[in-house]
């Protein structure tokens, strides 16, 4: 970077770390934690105004910064013979800030017909609950192979704030900025039923429902200059609110296992190895 006169101006650093801790409660129950750590610290300045390959101009050093925390929890058990409990919670949060040179040159020095600079600050966070019911694979003169129900939990919220600064006013000093906060909740039901029609097909049959609320509120700000001090203040405030409600769908999955003795392809797949070749369609229908 020639207006910098900085050789690392498009640095990037990297730190990631991952621990997963296995608990046996007893024979039939156990506990997976995992926690993750992220952290990127990165310039951003890839843009040369007169296209040269391996020099850039910008006077404001642009960033590509992120920062991740999280945490999960998992809970199988096994009662007995009948069923399986799986359950899931988990905790993400990321801060993170984009921001760069919009005129990617140096106003001062005559390499750039403006002087501007844009930064996206984000800070969001991801929260999710699952609880679902497995049945244990049932006996061979059963109808009802295998059978699932469970509800899905989705909570996220994202706080951004957007700034940008230019010399297009008259003191040369001309910034604007967004705030916005939005938030989702996400609520799910589903289900599954697998019929065992005979040994070489099965039929899958699944129910699901989801509604979705999200909250969107946008604060754009000015700058104003009062009692000689400027500070920023709030210029309209509009609220969006929506309620989405999906009509549940029905998943009718077939399957169908062929034996390897049906035809001479899948013969040579027995020999390496393979007992069947399988073939599965998948289709939703809307109620």
């Amino acid at each position: 970077n020639t207006a910098q006169k900085s050789t690392d101006a498009n640095y990037n650093k990297n730190l990631l770390s991952h621990l997963k801790i296995v608990h046996h409660l007893n024979p039939q129950a156990k506990i997976d934690c995992a926690l993750i750590y992220a952290d990127q610290e990165a310039g951003y300045d890839e843009w040369s105004l007169n296209n040269t390959r391996h020099q850039t101009q910008s006077d404001d050093q642009g960033s590509d910064d992120q920062n991740t925390k999280g945490i999960s929890l998992k809970l199988t058990s096994k009662q007995m013979d009948s069923y399986r409990i799986h359950a899931l919670s988990s905790f993400l949060q990321t801060d993170s800030l984009y921001s760069y040179d919009s005129d990617w040159g140096d106003f001062d020095m005559g390499t750039s017909g403006y002087d501007g600079f844009l930064s996206i600050d984000r800070d969001r966070s991801n929260f999710t609950q699952e609880i679902r019911l497995d049945s244990n694979p049932h006996s061979s003169g059963s109808l009802i192979d295998q059978w699932t129900i469970g509800m899905h939990y989705n909570e996220i919220s994202e706080l951004s704030a957007i700034e940008y600064l230019d010399n297009f006013d008259e003191d040369g000093d001309g910034k604007a900025k967004v705030v916005s906060d939005y938030e989702t909740d996400t609520l799910s039901l589903f289900g599954q039923l697998n019929f065992a029609i005979n040994p070489n097909n099965r039929l899958s049959v699944g129910l699901r429902s989801e509604t979705t609320a999200s909250t969107l509120i946008q604060r754009p700000l000015i700058m104003s200059s009062i009692g000689g001090l400027r500070h920023w203040i709030p210029a309209v405030q509009p609220v969006i609110k929506t309620a989405y409600s999906a009509p549940p769908l029905i998943m009718r999955k077939y399957s169908q296992s062929v034996n390897a003795s049906s035809y001479p392809i899948a013969e040579a797949i027995r020999q390496l190895g393979l007992t069947a070749v399988r073939s599965e369609r998948l289709i939703p229908i809307p109620l």
